[in-house]
Protein backbone atom coordinates (compact mmCIF):
# COMPACT_ATOMS: atom_id res chain seq x y z
CA UNK A 1 0.00 0.00 0.00
CA UNK A 2 1.37 3.02 -1.05
CA UNK A 3 1.10 5.88 1.92
CA UNK A 4 1.08 8.80 -0.80
CA UNK A 5 -1.66 7.74 -3.24
CA UNK A 6 -4.48 9.27 -1.15
CA UNK A 7 -2.51 12.45 -1.05
CA UNK A 8 -2.01 13.13 -4.48
CA UNK A 9 -0.22 12.15 -8.01
CA UNK A 10 3.21 10.84 -7.36
CA UNK A 11 6.14 12.72 -8.35
CA UNK A 12 9.86 11.89 -7.78
CA UNK A 13 11.38 13.70 -4.91
CA UNK A 14 15.07 12.66 -4.86
CA UNK A 15 17.50 9.56 -6.53
CA UNK A 16 20.46 8.16 -5.39
CA UNK A 17 23.28 6.48 -8.28
CA UNK A 18 26.76 5.69 -9.15
CA UNK A 19 27.86 4.03 -12.21
CA UNK A 20 29.72 0.72 -11.52
CA UNK A 21 33.21 1.90 -12.28
CA UNK A 22 32.98 4.79 -9.65
CA UNK A 23 33.12 4.76 -6.07
CA UNK A 24 31.29 7.91 -5.42
CA UNK A 25 27.41 7.70 -4.85
CA UNK A 26 25.82 10.67 -6.10
CA UNK A 27 22.61 12.22 -5.05
CA UNK A 28 19.92 14.29 -6.49
CA UNK A 29 16.70 15.90 -4.67
CA UNK A 30 14.42 18.54 -5.62
CA UNK A 31 16.16 21.58 -3.54
CA UNK A 32 19.20 20.91 -5.58
CA UNK A 33 17.18 22.84 -8.27
CA UNK A 34 15.90 26.27 -8.55
CA UNK A 35 12.01 25.58 -9.45
CA UNK A 36 11.92 24.26 -5.91
CA UNK A 37 12.09 27.12 -4.16
CA UNK A 38 8.52 28.35 -6.12
CA UNK A 39 7.32 24.70 -6.43
CA UNK A 40 8.14 22.39 -3.73
CA UNK A 41 6.77 19.31 -5.75
CA UNK A 42 7.50 20.46 -9.20
CA UNK A 43 10.22 17.60 -10.78
CA UNK A 44 10.92 18.72 -14.19
CA UNK A 45 14.71 19.43 -13.06
CA UNK A 46 15.04 16.30 -11.77
CA UNK A 47 12.93 14.45 -14.49
CA UNK A 48 15.06 16.12 -17.31
CA UNK A 49 18.52 14.68 -15.16
CA UNK A 50 17.43 11.72 -14.88
CA UNK A 51 16.48 11.21 -18.59
CA UNK A 52 20.02 12.31 -18.77
CA UNK A 53 21.55 9.81 -16.73
CA UNK A 54 18.89 6.80 -18.12
CA UNK A 55 20.73 8.61 -21.78
CA UNK A 56 24.30 7.66 -20.54
CA UNK A 57 23.23 3.74 -19.08
CA UNK A 58 23.83 1.12 -21.08
CA UNK A 59 22.08 -1.34 -17.94
CA UNK A 60 20.33 -0.15 -15.45
CA UNK A 61 20.30 -1.91 -11.72
CA UNK A 62 17.88 -1.97 -9.40
CA UNK A 63 15.98 -4.05 -6.42
CA UNK A 64 12.71 -4.10 -7.64
CA UNK A 65 13.51 -1.80 -10.36
CA UNK A 66 11.60 -2.87 -13.32
CA UNK A 67 8.49 -3.23 -11.79
CA UNK A 68 8.57 0.29 -9.66
CA UNK A 69 11.28 2.46 -10.22
CA UNK A 70 11.71 2.73 -13.43
CA UNK A 71 7.88 2.81 -14.42
CA UNK A 72 7.65 5.41 -11.90
CA UNK A 73 10.86 7.59 -14.36
CA UNK A 74 8.42 6.66 -17.18
CA UNK A 75 5.60 7.81 -15.95
CA UNK A 76 7.15 11.23 -15.13
CA UNK A 77 9.13 11.34 -18.50
CA UNK A 78 6.00 10.95 -20.28
CA UNK A 79 3.93 13.68 -17.52
CA UNK A 80 6.64 16.42 -18.61
CA UNK A 81 6.79 15.27 -22.27
CA UNK A 82 10.06 13.80 -22.46
CA UNK A 83 11.28 11.10 -25.28
CA UNK A 84 11.95 7.54 -24.44
CA UNK A 85 15.42 7.59 -23.29
CA UNK A 86 17.96 5.97 -25.47
CA UNK A 87 17.97 1.70 -25.17
CA UNK A 88 19.25 0.31 -21.93
CA UNK A 89 18.78 -2.95 -20.51
CA UNK A 90 18.29 -3.75 -16.58
CA UNK A 91 19.27 -5.71 -13.96
CA UNK A 92 16.81 -6.35 -11.44
CA UNK A 93 18.28 -7.46 -8.25
CA UNK A 94 14.86 -8.52 -6.80
CA UNK A 95 14.10 -11.16 -10.02
CA UNK A 96 17.34 -12.24 -9.92
CA UNK A 97 17.29 -12.99 -6.31
CA UNK A 98 13.97 -14.71 -6.69
CA UNK A 99 15.51 -16.61 -9.84
CA UNK A 100 18.75 -18.10 -8.30
CA UNK A 101 18.71 -18.50 -4.57
CA UNK A 102 16.12 -18.96 -1.54
CA UNK A 103 17.38 -17.48 1.82
CA UNK A 104 13.94 -16.64 3.02
CA UNK A 105 12.85 -12.84 2.24
CA UNK A 106 14.16 -11.09 -1.20
CA UNK A 107 13.66 -7.71 0.57
CA UNK A 108 17.56 -5.50 -0.14
CA UNK A 109 17.92 -5.49 3.74
CA UNK A 110 16.88 -9.04 3.90
CA UNK A 111 19.10 -10.17 1.67
CA UNK A 112 22.08 -7.45 2.40
CA UNK A 113 21.38 -8.87 6.12
CA UNK A 114 21.34 -12.12 5.04
CA UNK A 115 24.78 -11.42 2.70
CA UNK A 116 26.56 -9.86 5.39
CA UNK A 117 26.97 -6.62 3.61
CA UNK A 118 25.11 -4.38 5.79
CA UNK A 119 21.08 -3.59 6.41
CA UNK A 120 18.79 -0.77 5.38
CA UNK A 121 18.95 2.99 7.65
CA UNK A 122 15.82 2.90 9.48
CA UNK A 123 13.93 6.05 9.10
CA UNK A 124 10.85 8.03 10.59
CA UNK A 125 8.60 6.43 7.94
CA UNK A 126 5.45 7.95 6.72
CA UNK A 127 6.98 10.87 9.15
CA UNK A 128 9.48 11.54 7.04
CA UNK A 129 7.71 10.96 3.30
CA UNK A 130 4.86 12.57 3.62
CA UNK A 131 6.13 16.03 4.62
CA UNK A 132 8.00 15.37 1.55
CA UNK A 133 4.98 14.83 -0.43
CA UNK A 134 2.97 17.35 0.84
CA UNK A 135 6.12 20.16 0.07
CA UNK A 136 6.70 20.55 3.77
CA UNK A 137 10.07 18.95 4.29
CA UNK A 138 12.47 20.19 7.06
CA UNK A 139 16.22 20.40 6.11
CA UNK A 140 16.88 17.64 8.28
CA UNK A 141 13.92 15.68 6.38
CA UNK A 142 16.00 15.59 2.86
CA UNK A 143 19.07 14.96 4.98
CA UNK A 144 17.61 11.71 6.31
CA UNK A 145 16.25 11.12 3.06
CA UNK A 146 19.16 12.16 0.82
CA UNK A 147 21.24 9.34 3.31
CA UNK A 148 18.32 6.58 2.83
CA UNK A 149 19.13 6.50 -0.72
CA UNK A 150 22.28 6.37 -0.75
CA UNK A 151 22.48 3.96 1.68
CA UNK A 152 20.64 1.94 -0.44
CA UNK A 153 23.03 2.26 -3.34
CA UNK A 154 25.82 1.06 -1.55
CA UNK A 155 23.83 -1.41 -0.77
CA UNK A 156 22.59 -2.43 -3.74
CA UNK A 157 26.04 -1.95 -4.99
CA UNK A 158 27.52 -4.81 -2.51
CA UNK A 159 24.44 -7.37 -3.84
CA UNK A 160 25.12 -7.15 -7.83
CA UNK A 161 28.89 -8.63 -7.75
CA UNK A 162 27.38 -11.62 -5.60
CA UNK A 163 24.19 -11.91 -7.70
CA UNK A 164 25.70 -10.93 -10.97
CA UNK A 165 28.02 -13.89 -12.08
CA UNK A 166 23.99 -16.02 -11.83
CA UNK A 167 22.55 -13.69 -14.77
CA UNK A 168 23.69 -12.45 -18.09
CA UNK A 169 27.04 -10.63 -18.75
CA UNK A 170 26.81 -6.99 -20.01
CA UNK A 171 28.74 -4.03 -19.93
CA UNK A 172 28.50 -0.50 -17.96
CA UNK A 173 26.01 0.06 -15.05
CA UNK A 174 24.51 2.16 -13.33
CA UNK A 175 22.39 1.68 -9.76
CA UNK A 176 19.63 3.68 -9.41
CA UNK A 177 17.15 4.12 -6.10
Amino acid sequence: YNILDNEQYSFIHSVAYKWEDEREIKGLALPDFPLYKRNKKNDYALIKALHQLFNLADVIIGHNGDNFDIKKVNARLIYHRFTPPEPYKTADTLKLARKIQNSGSNRLDALAKYYGIGAKLPNKGKDLWLPIARGKASHSDWKEMRAYNAHDVYLLAQLWPLLRPWGKPTKRYSFTV
